[in-house]
């Protein structure tokens, strides 16, 4: 392997690393919405309960001799619920991980492909379409125990998934929880399934270098000195360049209805905490806090319980995540290094990044404890918290539906351009 390949490639890992920890703050805004639905659930089976126990029908002493937890049976609403502003735009985001979904991402990368080819044979390199079929419903790192998500045993594994899928098993050993990253390549199996792979070697270091300039771009100097906010500035002002770059835009990988909601961003954040702050969703929420306070957990119930159970671990875990993301090869001078040296160096590093060190570890531990038992209660309080089966779940997207399809309305003449802009996407 030439020493500058091995550069390359650790500029274009160093950057995937350095976007992993500027991501840990946009996935509570992702988690937003999703804990918003999910907590939503939660109160109104609280609510059902006690509204039936206090109706005094006789159905109350025949269900006190069924255990007081267990599957709640019917059909999510999650799965089943139609956005007003997803049927305006002509986009659908309920199940990416469908055969069709699927199917359409690979198209559209084979497609990407396609175009990366012709851009770089234009640029005077040879290059050959990668086929990414293998990563397209193949490969599920969350999936490999076969338990459903949101069901009773995973919750009793996993909890609310977010200590114990922060890492991969490799990271944390065999005692703690960790997603599934067997299956994940390393560098030198990737280099040598690449059809590109044996005329990249053949190009000289220098050659090398202005090859992969044009295939990626050029990669951003990043400052690991900057602060979380600056991080997510400094990713949010990064405009990719290179062949992949320009074949994506092409494409138009978000297209219209990305716009659409650069657009009106503010007024959907909006929209959603004006939906969080419903009186209807307060008192279902009130319900589920309450039960909760009841098993030891001081929670708001005016905000939802998915972010406030991820707010509460992610502060403990950003130590974690400082020693999990940090510069692996920090320290290393590759230029004294044989090819052998540094073939032995990238095959032992896990494809995940480094394995926690026993500090580490035993803070993830007790994290992970406090976690599963406080997901344990949700579920004592509200059997289908998880899965978007209950009343409070309606209740949730009832609001949902009123204020999108409110949002439509007063902003007819603003979006008309927008309708059905991501029909072909």
């Amino acid at each position: 392997m030439a020493k500058q390949t091995v550069r390359i490639l650790l500029i274009a890992v160093l950057a995937l690393f350095a976007s992993a920890c500027a991501s840990s703050a946009d996935t509570a805004d992702d988690v937003e919405t999703d804990a918003a639905m999910a907590d939503s659930d939660d109160a109104a089976e609280s609510a059902d309960a006690d509204s039936s126990d206090e109706s005094g029908s006789d159905d109350s002493e025949s269900d006190s001799d069924e255990e007081p937890s267990g599957e709640v049976e019917g059909e999510s609403i999650w799965e089943t619920y139609t956005s007003p502003i997803q049927e305006f735009l002509g986009v659908d985001y309920s199940n990416f991980d469908s055969d069709e979904a699927q199917a359409e991402f690979a198209q559209q990368d084979r497609e990407a492909e396609e175009a990366v080819a012709v851009c770089m044979r234009e640029l005077g390199w040879e290059y050959t379409p990668v086929d990414n079929s293998q990563f397209f419903g193949g490969f599920d790192p969350f999936g490999e125990d076969g338990l459903e998500y949101g069901s009773d045993a995973w919750v009793e594994k996993y909890g609310f998934g977010i200590t114990t899928q922060a890492f991969g098993q490799s990271q944390v050993g065999p005692d703690l929880i960790g997603y599934d990253d067997s299956q994940m390549m390393d560098f030198e199996e990737q280099e040598q399934n690449d059809p590109n792979f044996e005329y990249v070697e053949s190009l000289s270091p220098a050659e090398q270098e202005a090859y992969y300039s044009d295939l990626y771009g050029q990669q951003p100097e990043f400052d690991e000195t900057l602060t979380e906010e600056e991080q997510e500035a400094f990713w949010q002002d990064y405009e990719p360049t290179g062949c992949q770059a320009e074949a994506w835009d092409d494409i138009g990988f978000g297209g219209a209805e990305q716009e659409f909601y650069e657009e009106f961003g503010d007024q959907l954040d909006d929209l959603y905490e004006r939906v969080n702050a419903d009186p209807r969703v307060i008192a279902v929420q009130t319900e589920l806090t309450d039960c909760m306070a009841d098993a030891g957990h001081n929670l708001d119930p005016s905000m939802d319980l998915w972010q406030q159970a991820y707010e509460m671990f992610e502060d403990e875990m950003q130590p974690l995540y400082d020693i999990a993301y940090t510069d692996p090869f920090e320290g290393v001078d590759f230029e004294s290094l044989s090819d052998e040296e540094i073939d032995e160096l990238l095959s032992s590093m896990p494809a995940t990044g480094p394995e926690l060190d026993d500090a580490a570890k035993a803070t993830l531990a007790e994290l992970q404890t406090q976690e599963i038992d406080m997901a344990k209660d949700v579920l004592g309080c509200s059997p289908g918290f998880f899965t978007g089966v209950g009343v409070d779940a309606e209740v949730f997207f009832e609001v949902l539906t009123e204020l999108e399809q409110q949002f439509l309305d007063d902003n007819a003449d603003a979006i008309a351009s927008y309708a059905g802009s991501g029909a072909s996407s």
